[in-house]
């Protein structure tokens, strides 16, 4: 199955208390401090475009990119709904190929973790450098190793209505790597339907990424942990603030 394939479908009900505001905010703090806001912005990983779709209502130009088709499709869907009319593209990281340059990028909510190996995070870096202007900012972040190691054994129960989902971590150590094994039942009708998923999370370290960064002539200008303004789903996350020089 491929990723968020069934999850895709029940992602917006289940996350609808992430504070999207509150990252559109960082992200316009961080643009406002280095001089740098961008008019054409690229969301690598973006989802359900729920941020995406909230720079695009702030006059940004938006294109955002995903692995999942099913993703994109309920992005498309909502962008439609609101008369916003962003670029969204079925590509991963990795295999980015744009008409032309941005002159900025984000990816959010630790989807660079998502990435399988130091090999890919290279490839996508390199990519998403490719693509970008002279003076660009990149800014993304990551689930630190530790965040991950510490989600060993717990279990995640999140509830609706209409939906029921199972959410089980288990990280293994030798791969540097937390599996996710998703379970979500929806009421159709007078039944509930069962679907399941499994994803995988990266755990790179902070030397990697800023290898993966130099090798696609990103230059690393802050590296810290969540500023004060950002809410509390930023804990435990590295951001990274990277230029294409």
């Amino acid at each position: 199955m491929s990723a968020y394939a069934d999850f895709a479908y029940v992602y917006d009900a289940l996350m609808e208390d992430l504070p999207y505001d509150a990252w559109v905010e960082f992200y316009e703090k961080i643009w406002a401090d280095y001089g740098r806001r961008p008019k054409l912005l690229l969301d690598a990983g973006c989802g359900t475009g729920s941020i995406a779709l909230r720079l695009a209502e702030k006059g940004m130009e938006v294109i955002g990119c995903d692995m999942s088709e099913d993703m994109l499709g309920i992005a498309r869907d909502k962008a439609g709904e609101m008369g916003l009319r962003p670029l969204f593209l079925h590509q991963s990281m990795e295999e980015l190929d744009l008409y032309g340059t941005v002159d900025g990028v984000i990816s959010s909510l630790d989807c660079i973790n998502y990435l399988p190996d130091f090999d890919t995070l290279c490839a996508a870096m390199a990519r998403i450098s490719l693509f970008m202007e002279p003076g660009a900012l990149f800014i993304f972040d990551v689930n630190t190793e530790d965040k991950l190691r510490g989600l060993d054994g717990q279990t995640i129960v999140k509830e609706t209505e209409d939906i029921f989902c199972v959410w089980q971590n288990e990280y293994l150590p030798d791969a540097r790597k937390c599996r996710f094994t998703i379970d979500i039942f929806v009421a159709e009708e007078e039944s509930w339907q069962r679907y399941g998923e499994e994803q995988l999370e990266t755990a790179f370290t902070d030397a990697e990424i800023r290898e993966a960064l130099s090798r696609a002539g990103l230059a690393l200008l802050a590296c810290e942990g969540p500023a004060e303004n950002m809410p509390e789903t930023a804990a435990e996350r590295r951001f990274y603030i990277a230029e294409k020089k």
